[in-house]
């Protein structure tokens, strides 16, 4: 049994923190596109594909969903939990790390205690 390399929740996602970015920075969504993709080393049309829910390839040295994830973290503003159903819908393999990494459990401070 083959493992399907489309996630419908992971277009859904990435779309979402695309348009969150380019209304946020004050830009279209192509050009949002066009950035990442330059960062990942693919063209913007490969980003608009993973928007119809193509997952892209896991490859250590060239992360594209870590790459992705940061980008709708650090300029999408998107939460733990959205970060959480994106790794998940991109099969990311030991998402925890990522997640922790990009969106800490935050502890109360003893002020607030």
């Amino acid at each position: 049994m083959t493992t399907s390399n489309k996630s419908a929740a992971f277009g859904n996602l990435l779309k979402g923190a695309i348009s969150g970015i380019a209304n946020y920075e004050g830009k279209t969504a192509p050009i949002i596109e066009e950035e990442l993709g330059e960062l990942i080393g693919i063209s913007g049309k490969t980003i608009q594909r993973y928007k119809t829910g193509y997952l892209p390839p896991f490859e250590r040295d060239n992360d594209a969903v870590r790459v992705l994830a940061e980008a709708a973290v650090r300029r999408g503003f998107v939460g733990r939990k959205w970060l959480q159903r994106f790794l998940h819908a991109a099969r990311y393999p030991a998402p925890e790390k990522l997640l922790n990494e990009l969106c800490p459990v935050s502890t109360p401070s003893h002020a607030e205690a």
